[in-house]
This record gives structure tokens, C-alpha cells and sequence, in this order.
């Protein structure tokens, strides 16, 4: 058995883009169930899915709106037996042939190694690579760009929990100055209840800011900012007002001083900018534009700079993914 990482259940949606298919599209009930039993058979392929495969197969369906009742469905869904052909197949056409490939990849290495990969479901992955035309090189390519994709993700969330660690050194228990009760963990891991504690105005402000430096905001960096605006709560009224807003109308200065949480607040907008304006290469501009943050927070240091490594990273591989499946 390989060990595997400890893949948190909760994940921004960010991570689950460049499937192929646009931002705000809908995938009906059938098709999610239909991949939901396809990953079970494949994630079962040992004999058994353990609570991190199931975990991690429901934050798929559920990032890709899902119903509590196709959850149910395939999490009741009786796996055994069934062939992986059989299962795969209707994935593979219809509504999801546009993008079915990638995500069933993606998704069965994922929940496989949620708990270590046995070389049962080692030889699953395999032959579903097969299926949708890989060989046993690409399928391995694609695991090992998704292992360095994830452990980076997880070192940005090391990151931020250590800025909030900052902020409550310096604010003392609320860990803030602007007098909430608790400073919010790094945004992988959100309730619902502390992503409204940020002001979603203000920090998708922030990442305008610099993604609109060149003074457009192209289609990619519009899909990548919407997925963000989804997983902080936005509405589909307010991501489609945050997506009008013109370099011209903010203010950085004002933003920084409003946002509150200094240490945590300047990393996680870093890292949403990055990805947003990095999202088709950052321009000069918009590579000014986060510096002029920065200087006016006064901060950049070792945390800061580790973090633009990591996002550099994070961004190569999924670059890499995207050739590959192209």
C-alpha cells in the first residue's frame, strides 16, 4: 500500500476548475449520479470505501451541485460486483463527454488515495486511464501532478493558519482588531457561518484590484474569480456585480484598512489574486498591482514569499493538467 495524503473533505471550489465546462453550468441529477457510481466502483475496487473515499466523492458531487438525494443515492449504491467497464461507460458520453475524462480521472486517483492507494485500486486507475485513452505513463503523470497540485494546497493552508496564528498573537484571543469573536481558519476549511464574517465586498475587491491592473478582466480570470465568489457565498446577483467592477473605481489603501486581520487577510487575498490573475499569466501590471499591496500593508517577509512559491507551483502543475487533457 502507498500512503496517501489526508485530503481535507472541504475544499475550494477553485480546485475542481478548468474541467472544461463553463462556470455557471448546471450538471442534471442523472449525470452526477452516474459519475458518483462510477467512482464508488473504482474507489470499492479494493473491497471497500472507506469514510475519507466517501468524503472526498461527496465533496466532488457536491462542488458540482449535487442534491442531498443523489448523495444519498450513491452513497447507498451497492458497488461490489460490478464491472468498471460497465460502470465508466455512460460517464463517458452524453452531458459528460465534454469533461468527463478529466473529472473521472481526477476524481477516482483522489478518493482512492484518501486513505493510501492499495494496488487494487492502483490497477483500477490504470484501466480507467485506458478507458478514456491513456496510457499506464499519463495516468501516473496525472497522479503525481495532482499529489504535487494538493500537498501545495496544503502547505497554503499551513500558511494561512500561521497569519491567523499572527493575528492572535498580536490581537490576543479574538485574534482580530476589528472585535470578531474568532479569526477565521484558512478558507479551505470555512463553515458557512465564518465565510460571512469576511466581508466578501472588500476582500473580492482586493483580488480585482490586481487581476484588473491590465485593465481587463479576461474570460479564464472571470471563471477562476467566480468559483472563488462561490465558495466564499456569493449570490449569482453579487458575482455578477463583483465581475463588472473597473480597476478605475478601487481604492487599495481603503480596502486594506477596512479588511481588518492584517497577517491573514493580506496571505489569503495573495493567494486568491494569484490564482485569479494568474490564471492566464500575470501581466506586469497585475504583478505591480500586488506589490503596491503589499508595500501598503507594510508586510511581505517569509510567509508571503513562501506563498508566492507555492502558488507557482500550484499553478505549473495545473498548466501541466490542462495540456495533458487538452
Amino acid at each position: 500500500m502507498t500512503v496517501g495524503l489526508e485530503y481535507p473533505f472541504e475544499l475550494p471550489a477553485i480546485l475542481f476548475r478548468a474541467l472544461g465546462m463553463p462556470p455557471d453550468s448546471q450538471i442534471d441529477d442523472v449525470t452526477l449520479e452516474m459519475f458518483g457510481r462510477a467512482v464508488m466502483v473504482i474507489g470499492g475496487s479494493d473491497g471497500r470505501m472507506s469514510v475519507w473515499e466517501r468524503g472526498w466523492l461527496t465533496t466532488y458531487l457536491s462542488t458540482y451541485g449535487a442534491s442531498e438525494a443523489v448523495c444519498k443515492a450513491v452513497e447507498d449504491y451497492e458497488y461490489h460486483n460490478v464491472e468498471l467497464e460497465v460502470a465508466v461507460a455512460p460517464v463517458l458520453r452524453g452531458n459528460f463527454q465534454q469533461w468527463g475524462r478529466r473529472a473521472l480521472l481526477e476524481a477516482a486517483i483522489r478518493v482512492c488515495q484518501a486513505d493510501g492507494l492499495s494496488d487494487a485500486e492502483h490497477a483500477a486507475i490504470l484501466r480507467t486511464g485506458a478507458l478514456i485513452g491513456f496510457n499506464a505513463n499519463q495516468v501516473e503523470e496525472v497522479r503525481s501532478l495532482l499529489n504535487l497540485f494538493d500537498r501545495a494546497t496544503l502547505a497554503v493552508g499551513e500558511i494561512l493558519d500561521r497569519a491567523q496564528q499572527l493575528d492572535a498573537d498580536l490581537y490576543g484571543e479574538s485574534g482580530s482588531p476589528t472585535g470578531w469573536e474568532d479569526a477565521p481558519p484558512h478558507m479551505m476549511n470555512m463553515s458557512r457561518d465564518q465565510q460571512i464574517r469576511i466581508n466578501l465586498e472588500l476582500f473580492a475587491h482586493g483580488v480585482l484590484y490586481v487581476a484588473t491592473a491590465d485593465n481587463s478582466l479576461s474570460e479564464v480570470e472571470k471563471t477562476f474569480f467566480s468559483a472563488y465568489l462561490r465558495h466564499w457565498g456569493a449570490t449569482p446577483q453579487q458575482i455578477q456585480a463583483l465581475t463588472s467592477v473597473q480597476h478605475s473605481a478601487l481604492n487599495p489603501k481603503k480596502l486594506l484598512q477596512n479588511m481588518g486581520l492584517p497577517h491573514w487577510s493580506l496571505v489569503a487575498l495573495t493567494s486568491a489574486a494569484l490564482h485569479v490573475a494568474g490564471a492566464d499569466a500575470i501581466s506586469a501590471p497585475e504583478a505591480a498591482a500586488l506589490e503596491e499591496i503589499h508595500e501598503i500593508a507594510g508586510q511581505d517577509g517569509l510567509l508571503l514569499t513562501a506563498l508566492k512559491g507555492l502558488e507557482s507551483v500550484r499553478s505549473s502543475a495545473l498548466k501541466r493538467l490542462d495540456a495533458i487533457f487538452a
